[in-house]
């Protein structure tokens, strides 16, 4: 009974095609499941992502300023590096809040006629260790970008959103559907998340090592 938003604009626009087969057979296991399925449209999340990666960037600096002083081998290379990425100055940290405020009205304004939000968790499957950029989608990209592109939104507004398994690649890497909500809305979030793990088998499986 509950009313399902897939907000195809941004989050499904450009998908490694083993995570759009997954994630599109969900999405019909939950309508089977009784779930109204709609198509939905949030304007403005590509240009909010963008913007708020600033205040992530800014944030992360601050929380791990003494350990990155004191014990800088305890950060991998990757994310050494990003740390050490020069910090946003005021103005751009000023129209990144700004942006984040219009990103948060958008998709306040979605869930006013859902009551969920289902985007893949993230649009590739797990890259390898060290590489720095990948091809899906017919677009080629940063794997950071890539990893944080369906999630960053949620982040960013301060959504309640679960990430579960929805399937397997031919090559045995799992799959994760994200299932979103209002704020403080946390208990439908998982209401729906559980009856679909009670409805399909992909969270016993693990990937092959």
């Amino acid at each position: 009974g509950l009313r399902i938003g897939i907000p195809r604009p941004f989050f499904f626009a450009q998908l490694d095609a083993a995570v759009a087969a997954a994630v599109e057979q969900a999405i019909a296991e939950l309508r089977k499941l009784g779930a109204e399925v709609h198509d939905i449209e949030i304007p403005g999340v590509e240009g909010g992502v963008g913007a708020v990666f600033g205040l992530v960037l800014a944030e992360a600096q601050e929380i791990h300023a003494d350990a990155l002083r004191t014990r800088p081998a305890d950060f991998g290379a990757d994310v050494r590096a990003l740390l050490l990425t020069p910090t946003p100055d005021a103005p751009s940290l000023m129209l990144a809040l700004r942006a984040r405020d219009t990103l948060t009205t958008a998709m306040r304004c979605a869930l006013a006629s859902v009551d969920l939000l289902v985007t893949p968790t993230t649009p590739i499957v797990a890259a390898r260790i060290g590489q720095e950029t990948i091809r899906y989608g017919g677009v080629e990209e940063s794997v950071l970008f890539a990893m944080i592109r369906c999630t960053a939104p949620f982040n960013a507004t301060g959504l309640p959103a679960l990430s579960l398994p929805c399937g397997f690649t031919r090559a045995g890497l799992p799959v994760g559907l994200q299932i979103a909500g209002r704020p403080f809305d946390e208990a439908t979030v998982l209401r729906a998340g559980h009856a679909y793990e009670q409805a399909t088998e992909w969270h016993t499986r693990k990937p092959r090592l």
